[in-house]
């Protein structure tokens, strides 16, 4: 007795398997286009990261080169290939600049991006994040604002008591910021 038999998984046991392991890529098949492109960008190789940021980018890879904002070395890439995505992507730049658990370091470089696109859902989200606890933050929300009011933005409406207001409440979050 207590002879064990090993017995062939049925087809319900092997589908449970597959869905615990995850999907499995098919070693005949190439990854697409988007999708070798964001392995490349998630790559942490310089070099591919550079090409994957080269020519237009599908919008689906905007987190992932938002995240390439907080590497030094490619943070001037990445703000030139956020800038190309911009105008559709303005909702998405914005959640990580009004995001405080956001990367400081990306907060602080998303007014870059976004100094380029005239619209009012940007100007709005610009003058939300002159109320960041960070001053670099506020300080780069409001040089994207004046660009942008001075630029190609000027038929657009600033709340301008909240603009002049800013330097009193910075003097407020200072205090909070030690």
């Amino acid at each position: 007795g207590g002879d064990l038999v090993e017995e062939e998984a049925g087809p319900a046991e092997d589908a449970a398997t597959a869905a615990a392991d995850g999907p499995r890529p098919d070693p005949g098949v190439s990854l697409d286009p988007v999708a070798a492109r964001l392995a490349a960008l998630r790559s942490g190789d310089a070099g591919r990261v550079r090409a994957a940021l080269s020519g237009p980018l599908d919008p689906v890879l905007t987190g992932q080169v938002l995240q390439l904002l907080a590497w030094d070395a490619m943070q001037r890439r990445a703000v030139a290939a956020l800038r190309g995505m911009a105008p559709r992507v303005s909702g998405q730049l914005l959640d990580a600049l009004l995001d405080g658990e956001q990367d400081f370091a990306i907060r602080r470089r998303v007014p870059r991006v976004l100094e380029g696109v005239a619209t009012q859902r940007v100007v709005d989200g610009l003058l939300l994040g002159l109320d960041d606890r960070r001053f670099e933050v506020r300080f780069q929300c409001g040089r994207a604002l004046a660009h942008l009011r001075y630029g190609k933005g000027s038929e657009l409406r600033y709340d301008r008591q909240r603009v002049l207001a800013c330097p009193v409440s910075y003097t407020h979050l200072r205090a909070h910021e030690t």
